[in-house]
């Protein structure tokens, strides 16, 4: 059992990347809803908005435009313009964007960006993010 722990964490510990979900640049939709929750990492290692939903708590997939870049060193990140950290996996963020219905994702991603992620109901296209509290 302590050899298993120890495995899982060593893989844990040595992520590189992950799979991170490309909006296409042909998708020509403005987004201007918001929602609030905290950036979280699944089990498949892709990027989640967790939040307290009316009716139980909702974990939603994120996908992402151009302007942004993960980082994983250490930390999962969030890498806007200039290359500058606007938010990291546990931090409390304000997400602009909309809400894309599971059967509209695959029109709306680059081609092969997916990966193991996983879709609910819908997913987030996030247009703007900014950390309200940093995770803990």
């Amino acid at each position: 059992m302590v050899a298993m722990i120890a495995f899982l964490g060593s893989c844990v510990a040595e992520r590189t990347s992950i799979p991170f979900p490309r909006i296409s640049g042909a998708l020509r939709v403005r987004y201007d809803a918001r929602t609030v929750g905290t950036l979280s990492l699944g089990d498949d290692g892709c990027l989640y908005l967790r939040s307290a939903g009316t009716t139980g708590p909702t974990e939603e997939l994120l996908l992402w435009p151009a302007s942004y870049e993960p980082q994983v060193d250490g930390a999962v990140s969030i890498v806007g313009e200039g290359g500058v950290v606007v938010a990291t996996v546990g931090d409390r963020v304000v997400l602009g964007g909309g809400h894309v219905p599971r059967e509209r994702v695959p029109q709306v991603l680059v081609a092969n960006t997916l990966g193991p992620c996983r879709v609910g109901r819908t997913a987030w296209a996030v247009a703007s993010i900014r950390r309200v509290e940093p995770g803990g």
